[in-house]
């Protein structure tokens, strides 16, 4: 870890053994005068388990995780929106997610 390569590790857990069965994506458009409070205040909702700054017409995209569909709507219809430099958003449910074996970041030089 010395090299700064690998950074640490984690846990995986099944979404679906912890209830968790609903997974969407939530492109979202900002005001981006205030764009690090957004980041700020979206990495507390409810279910977001990942946040990115974007490019193109979404300047946030939200990867939630949610019990079922009522609490996917009061994150992206009611606690997303209580952010008020929250323009608009467009929520992309996930129907599966297969695993990517290996999935690893590579690079030339590193051996």
């Amino acid at each position: 870890m010395d090299d700064g390569v690998v950074t640490g590790f984690r846990a995986e857990f099944d979404p679906a053994a912890l209830g968790l069965d609903i997974s969407a994506l939530v492109l979202v458009d900002i005001d981006q005068s205030d764009w690090q409070d957004v980041q700020r205040a979206v990495v507390e909702l409810p279910g977001v388990e990942w946040v990115g700054l974007a490019t193109g017409p979404f300047d946030i995209v939200l990867r939630v995780r949610c019990e079922d569909l009522t609490r996917l709507r009061d994150v992206v219809l009611v606690r997303l929106h209580e952010i008020p430099q929250v323009r608009s958003a467009q929520t992309v449910v996930l129907l599966d997610e297969p695993a990517v074996p290996n999935h690893r970041p590579t690079t030339t030089g590193i051996n």
